[in-house]
Formats: C-alpha cells, structure tokens, sequence
C-alpha cells in the first residue's frame, strides 16, 4: 500500500509539474471536427477552468477569426452552452462538439468542446485559449 501511495505522489506531483511547465506557454493544437482536422496555435491559461455543464468537457475558446475559419469548413454541432465570468462580466456562450483535441507535440487525444470568444487581444499570439484538462 505504501508504493501505491508513493507511487500515486510521485504522478501527482509529475502531472502538476507539467501543467505549471506550460503555463502562459503558446503551442499547438489539432482540432478534430466533422471528419476534418484543424491545426491551430493555443495559449495555455492554467486559470482557465471553464466546462460545458452538462458533460463536464473542458472548453477550448477560439478567437472569432479562427472560430469562422472552422465554421467555413465544417457546419458545427452544437453541444450545449457555458456561462462563465470574465473581467468584463457575465458571459454565456454556444459550445461545439469535437471528435477530439491534441494540445502539443507530444499530447494525448482529449475530448473537448470549443466556443467563440470575443475580446481577443491583438497582441495575443495565438488562435485559441485552452486550460489544464486539455493538456
């Protein structure tokens, strides 16, 4: 029982240390959706915790420039809604299903769902916003 828990530590702590390795990190990100495969640059915001309710998927925010460019291509199906809060307030959003997302090089498949944000810096330097579960 010790080396589980030793064990089950030691993931933790190596799970954790990953997550604070790519914070405020920009890398790339495939989307897959309807058949087709996107392929987009993600900036990992470690506070960005936000999930569809109903499924509990993470949710992938991309920018209304890339969110059309996806929506040209694809018709997307809608999976529900997020309600979320930001510094400018209140916010509800239409999320979209994907067959499954790829955060780095090196990432597993993850299921997630993905919605259009507004308020995208032009100094930003990526299509998308992703949080912890998706890495």
């Amino acid at each position: 029982a010790g080396f589980l828990l030793v064990g089950g530590v030691k993931a933790l702590v190596k799970n954790s240390l990953a997550v604070v390795s790519h914070a405020g990190e920009v890398m790339p990100l495939k989307i897959k959706a309807e058949g087709k495969t996107f392929e987009v640059s993600a900036f990992f915001d470690s506070g960005n915790t936000v999930e569809e309710e109903r499924s509990g998927l993470p949710v992938i925010f991309l920018s209304p420039k890339t969110f059309e460019k996806i929506a040209l291509k694809i018709n997307p199906v809608k999976a529900g809604k997020v309600y979320f809060t930001t510094a400018a307030g209140y916010v509800k959003r239409d999320v979209y299903r994907t067959e499954y997302v790829v955060a780095g090089n090196r990432g597993r498949e993850k299921h997630a769902v993905f919605a259009c944000l507004d308020g995208f810096s032009k100094n930003m330097r990526s299509d998308a916003i992703i949080g912890r579960k998706i890495i």
